[in-house]
């Protein structure tokens, strides 16, 4: 149903909690403590509804909520934003009442940071039936303390405690333990918040003796469809429920916490010595061959340009090097225009290849490349084997850092078929540019399009003489203009890049990275931040390339380089290659 914003407002500055009340102009909710309402997703790549708990219902018809929620993701910092008579579209309620007890006359209610919200409707609900309440919250800091107001006229006893930057500094388990210290089991504990927390409370609940229901919405997926089965919860006695259709509260001697806390189990690992810079990389190849980088972080090849550097429209200044656009042996036009679209998530391209050819780029482009005083990467494509084999050739002895190989070009001598789908043709290309250049470091990057073949063309191409890999390009696409019927791209079909490819690059970097090859990984397809760069290093990349971020956001790099140092302290590492290959399942 249609809804109206009548009010959106932090509760506390910098606080990142946000209260939002809506008017419900169709119709109105008949919502019970537990229930949660599912809001639209604003964030144009998300595909689900977004789950909240009701936090208040200001009128007896229900044609006015609350709900309360906190800043963490692109939805819920557009919702952030939502202004007086701001309409958006809410769905619900979903989800089941708490069930209680009417003989239960004591109950203890458990909230950790935002989680706290859930119970907000139960306590006055309680607190109306006579019911005595003891209410503990817990949070980060005193700002983001909420529901004094809401239970002020209330018989609910509200107990505070704050980890930090207050008098009294603690966790909210620690108000628990004071808590049941008296009660002999005759209260019930109903808890709401980080699942870690939620397992503490049953654990102390199991030993107390008291009956304890935990409110698991934290791991709801859909927004309470019931279709997606993502939510799912495992008991003790081997039974499945789901948290939209037979939650969100379930009885915690019924879970199966330890089914439940894998996710969040905290892998060990190796630590290196703390060193000046966390960042500096050696990528080290066959026969003693190496690349050393000051950051394990560079451009892609076809998303950066010179004239981008020189007028400061792309920031360079933290990469660890430069890759150039594709070379061929000879000048190419490139294909015809559209070459380029949006599409969601991401963009198609189809350039063609379109460059000045291997003679003019040694003389008119290279010597711009090697002025910024950075290992240069120079791209090369081919379209016999041949064609690479004299590219690297006349690469050889220019001063390049490395030369990579793009094997996602059709192979004209064989049909059309492109190189690096099939790992016989991938190792022919890489032994002739190895021949052609023996000392050279060398990069072969792999094409999505080998699929579940892309293990054995990796392995090709390492046999070959392969350096290190870089995985990877695009993805074939396709897009149509549904009014003029026509391919929105002038050649048809293009290559996918963007956000949109990121699970599949990281997918590919791990099933490479695990097969063990001995050959370092660059992590290239998606990466557009730090979070995105952590996600390539964790499945088993050694450094990583940032491609159409770079349209976007000409400090990518720069951002990506200051992000890592935090996500080496955050895991107790001494440098990022402690990270490498540590994502676990």
């Amino acid at each position: 149903m249609k809804a109206t914003v009548l009010e959106c407002e932090e509760t506390a500055e910098g606080s990142g909690i946000f209260l939002l009340e809506f008017y419900l102009w169709e119709g109105h909710l008949k919502v019970k403590p537990g229930q949660f309402i599912a809001l639209q997703p604003l964030n144009q790549l998300s595909v689900m509804r977004r789950p909240f708990s009701v936090y208040s219902v200001l009128s007896e018809i229900g044609d006015r909520i609350k709900i309360l929620f906190r800043v963490v993701g692109p939805n819920t910092a557009a919702y952030a934003k939502l202004k007086l008579n701001d309409q958006i579209e809410i769905f619900g309620p979903r989800g089941n009442p708490i069930p209680l007890d009417p003989e239960v006359k004591s109950y203890i209610l458990v909230g950790g940071g935002i989680g706290g919200a859930a119970l907000m409707l139960l306590a006055k609900e309680l607190g109306e039936k006579g019911k005595t309440v003891n209410f503990l919250l817990g949070v980060k800091e005193p700002s983001q303390i909420f529901g004094i107001d809401e239970l002020k006229n209330t018989d609910c006893h509200l107990q505070i405690i704050a980890e930090r930057n207050a008098t009294h500094t603690g966790m909210v388990t620690d108000l628990l333990e004071e808590s049941l210290a008296g009660d002999e089991g005759k209260s019930t504990i109903i808890a709401c918040g980080p699942v870690v927390m939620l397992k503490l409370v049953a654990e102390m609940a199991a030993q107390s003796g008291n009956r304890c229901l935990v409110l698991l919405e934290e791991i709801m997926a859909c927004g309470g469809v019931g279709s997606c089965k993502g939510c799912v919860v495992f008991g003790k006695d081997g039974t499945v429920r789901y948290v939209c259709q037979d939650g969100p509260a379930f009885d915690a001697s019924w879970v199966d916490w330890e089914r439940l806390m894998r996710r969040y189990r905290v892998t060990s690992l190796p630590r290196s010595e703390n060193v000046a810079n966390p960042l500096e990389t050696t990528l080290v190849g066959q026969n003693g061959r190496t690349l050393k980088l000051a950051a394990p972080i560079m451009n892609a090849s076809g998303c950066l340009d010179i004239g981008a550097i020189e007028k400061g429209w792309v920031n360079t200044i933290r990469a660890g090097a430069l890759v150039t656009k594709a070379v061929t042996l000879g000048k190419r036009s490139g294909n015809e225009d559209p070459r380029v679209c949006e599409v969601a998530g991401g963009m198609l391209n189809s350039i063609g290849l379109a460059n000045k050819g291997i003679t003019r780029f040694l003389g008119e482009d290279l010597p711009e490349w090697l002025k910024f005083n950075l290992p240069v990467i120079v791209n090369i494509s081919g379209f016999s084997v041949d064609n690479y084999g004299e590219l690297a050739h006349q690469l050889a002895s220019t001063g390049v850092a490395a030369i990579e190989i793009n094997v996602s070009c059709p192979n004209v001598a064989h049909g059309g078929m492109v190189f690096g789908t099939n790992p016989r043709q991938t190792a022919k290309v890489v032994k002739a540019v190895r021949g052609a250049a023996p000392n050279i470091f060398l990069i072969v990057k792999l094409t999505p399009a080998a699929g579940i073949q892309i293990v054995k063309v990796a392995e090709a191409a390492v046999k070959a003489g392969a350096d290190a890999l870089s995985l990877i390009n695009t993805v074939p696409g396709l897009a149509f203009d549904i009014h003029s019927g026509k391919a929105r791209l002038g050649a048809g079909s293009g290559g996918l890049s963007g956000p949109a490819i990121l699970p599949i690059s990281l997918w590919m970097i791990n099933q490479v990275f695990r097969a063990n090859l001995g050959a370092p990984i660059i992590g290239v397809g998606g990466i557009q931040d730090g979070d995105s760069a952590m996600q390539a290093i964790l499945a088993g990349a050694s450094a990583i390339q940032v491609g159409t971020a770079l349209f976007k956001n000409g400090k990518a790099m720069s951002d990506i380089h200051d992000f890592l140092p935090e996500m080496v302290s955050y895991h107790g590492a001494g440098h990022i290659r402690d990270l490498i290959g540590q994502g676990g399942f």
